[in-house]
């Protein structure tokens, strides 16, 4: 069963009544709550998004895509599903409240070819100098 048909089951879109107060619904994108051409059918999310707001309910996006590429695939919904994006590094809330973000730190490092036609490379933070011979 589908994450869709578990929601028609669950939030009674065909019957216009919710059989079950759901609270939180939460869904990968991409061979879970995507067609197979990677689109979502907007009449029936609108729907569903409809019922999770009637009970204070939230529809959470959690994908390995950052933020951008998740907005742009649900623009027309931008402002009414909250995000785990990037793998979990970063977490807003649909009203835009940034809830955690991790991360790891970013140096610049040269290869040891770029390092040779150069006099020093740079280790995170840390100068190494070449000697040459």
């Amino acid at each position: 069963m589908c994450i869709l048909d578990t929601l028609v089951l669950n939030i009674g879109i065909e019957t216009g009544e919710i059989m079950t107060k759901v609270d939180l619904v939460a869904t990968d994108l991409d061979g879970t709550f995507l067609s197979d051409t990677k689109r979502i059918n907007e009449d029936f999310f609108d729907q569903i998004l409809k019922r999770l707001e009637a009970t204070n309910g939230h529809f959470v996006i959690a994908s390995g895509r950052d933020e951008e590429q998740i907005h742009k695939q649900f623009k027309p919904f931008v402002g009414r599903y909250d995000v785990v994006a990037d793998n979990g590094a970063v977490v807003r809330t649909a009203k835009g409240e940034l809830l955690n973000v991790s991360g790891l730190s970013v140096c610049l490092l040269y290869t040891s070819d770029a390092a040779d036609e150069e006099d020093s490379v740079d280790l995170c933070g840390r100068r190494i100098i070449n000697k040459k011979t």
